[in-house]
């Protein structure tokens, strides 16, 4: 074998040496030749040595596919269909347990939180242009304590003036007393006539009648002096002040503020409407949520309905009609966990009468069967 490559390399050799003075008349080697043979073995994955080295090829397609062969498949569909059988699976489980799970059903309606005993407004029978505020929004205030103080130089002045005239009608009836004390002696001694006492008498009658008109009328306006200063009618928190700063003019009777007495206890207060009352019975279970907190992050307060309204009333703003209820919190529903209760008089609220369960699918279902019958009927 060694013989034969060394015969073949210098025949080769022979062969280069004898063509190196011809000009060569195509790059392509003529068919049949060692050269084109040994590339057609080459490409057909069979490897023979060339003389060159760097034209050497030891690589054939036969050694990349026995080499996959060799190498093992990673076979990923059971996985696959594994995992998403398992998806499948929980989802539908999840699906159907929520479908399935009771929730409350019942009738809905706005609230409003406030003290059983009802607030106390604080008014002024007369109105008048306030001069000082001395509570603000919230304020905890005790029974007697200055609220509001409204403008009294009006008063003050008439007050003087009042004051003034009583002096005057003082003396006056002081000096009438006087000269009818003297003319009554000079009439005992025959030195004056009865008719010019009893005129005198009668002056100072009168002057006694107007100075007691005129200490009344001081005592009158020295009440409403009084009455300017709106004081705390009981202990309590304030709450919705309609008077926000000094020089504001209210009417007669208009409201100021509210108090809200300490002690009482909170009820919700809410609205039905006349197509939600049929089912609707005191003493039936409920939820409140309050809406100033998160309803994702609070839990719903037990409570029970206590009273609703004979007969329907007529909204003075709106003019629609609607049944008053009341809503009363079972004990300690309303306790967060350090025993405070977050309730406060003022406080919006959403209440849910409990009239039974449904699960979420009968939710979703019954609209359907409600059109499907109303279309059967129609």
């Amino acid at each position: 074998m060694r013989w034969h490559r060394r015969h073949e390399r210098r025949h080769h050799s022979g062969r280069r040496s004898s063509c190196r003075g011809q000009e060569p008349h195509s790059a392509r080697p003529p068919p049949g030749s060692r050269t084109q043979r040994t590339a057609s073995r080459t490409l057909t994955g069979r490897s023979e040595p060339s003389e060159d080295p760097m034209l050497t090829f030891t690589t054939s397609s036969t050694d990349f596919t026995a080499h996959e062969r060799a190498v093992p498949r990673l076979n990923i569909r059971l996985p696959l269909l594994l995992g998403l059988a398992v998806i499948v699976t929980f989802a539908a489980a999840g699906f159907g347990t929520a479908a399935l799970a009771p929730l409350d059903k019942g009738v809905g309606m706005p609230g409003t939180v406030i003290v059983e005993s009802k607030v106390k407004p604080v008014q002024h029978t007369r109105g008048g242009s306030v001069a000082e505020i001395h509570v603000v929004e919230g304020q905890q205030v005790r029974a007697g304590d200055i609220l509001v103080t409204l403008d009294t130089r009006t008063i003050d002045e008439q007050v003087a003036a009042l004051k003034s005239q009583a002096a005057a009608a003082r003396r006056q009836l002081e000096l009438a007393q006087m000269e009818t004390a003297t003319i009554a002696d000079l009439a005992d001694r025959k030195l004056a006539s009865k008719s010019r006492v009893l005129s005198l008498q009668r002056q100072v009658a009168e002057v006694e009648k107007e100075s007691a008109g005129i200490a009344s009328r001081i005592v009158l306006a020295e009440q409403e002096l009084e009455r300017a200063i709106l004081r705390a009618p009981v202990a309590g928190r304030v709450l919705d002040m309609q008077v926000s700063s000094p020089g504001v003019v209210i009417g007669p009777g208009a409201k100021l503020m509210d108090i809200v007495p300490d002690g009482d206890r909170l009820v919700i207060e809410g609205r039905l409407s006349p197509n939600q009352i049929e089912n609707v019975k005191p003493g039936m279970p409920a939820k409140v949520w309050l809406t100033a907190s998160s309803w994702r992050e609070q839990r719903p307060m037990a409570a029970r309905l206590a009273w609703v309204s004979a007969d329907s009333m007529e909204d003075k703003r709106t003019g629609q009609p609607y049944f008053s209820a009341r809503v009363e919190l079972e004990e300690g529903a309303a306790q967060t966990s350090g025993g405070k209760s977050p309730l406060q008089a003022g406080m919006r609220s959403e209440i849910l009468l409990v009239t039974g369960q449904r699960t979420l699918l009968d939710q979703l279902i019954e609209p359907v069967l409600r059109n499907v019958n109303r279309a059967f009927r129609g």
